[in-house]
């Protein structure tokens, strides 16, 4: 932001503006940016970005705002959508979901799925890797372990749901 100084000279840099939420849990949450905290309201989409409300909050996305976008794996404070990426293992190539989770939220489920079409998901097996990157959040790499389908091609998603 800028704004003019007392001379009315612009370009000064006004003070930084900074909104805190608290999130501790989905009902504050929601409450504190004016949506229903309600279960009913899970999978309402308020910014119409095609990302229901429920894995907003488990993710770290904003509701307000449309932001499709994914987290980066090499920056511990990026939030977004799981990212999906092949990766080799002892000569072999598995798809590896990495993803970002509220840690200090007991009421919320995550569940890395993996596929070989887009209606033919199973439960990874793998509770994965999971490394605290502090705030409450922490970083989940699954691989996908279950590749035994003839097609090379494998899908992956991820199921948040409310206890």
């Amino acid at each position: 932001n800028t704004v003019t100084d007392v001379d009315g000279k612009l370009g000064s840099a006004s003070a930084p503006y900074i909104a805190c939420y608290p999130d501790r849990t989905y009902e504050e949450w929601a409450s504190f940016r004016g949506l229903n905290p309600e279960a009913t309201d899970d999978l309402s989409d308020s910014d119409g970005d095609g990302i229901a409300q429920i894995m907003e909050y488990s993710l770290g996305m904003n509701p307000l705002r449309g932001d499709l976008e994914r987290l980066d794996p090499e920056v511990p404070s990026s939030r977004g959508l799981p990212y999906l990426a092949q990766e080799k293992y002892n000569g072999r190539t598995y798809l590896v979901m990495t993803y970002r989770r509220r840690a200090e939220d007991p009421t919320i489920s995550y569940q890395a799925q993996f596929g070989d079409g887009p209606g033919d998901f199973s439960p990874s097996l793998s509770d994965g890797v999971v490394t605290p990157i502090g705030d409450g959040w922490e970083e989940v790499r699954i691989r996908d372990e279950d590749a035994s389908g003839t097609d090379a091609r494998r899908f992956g998603r991820l199921k948040v749901t409310r206890k």
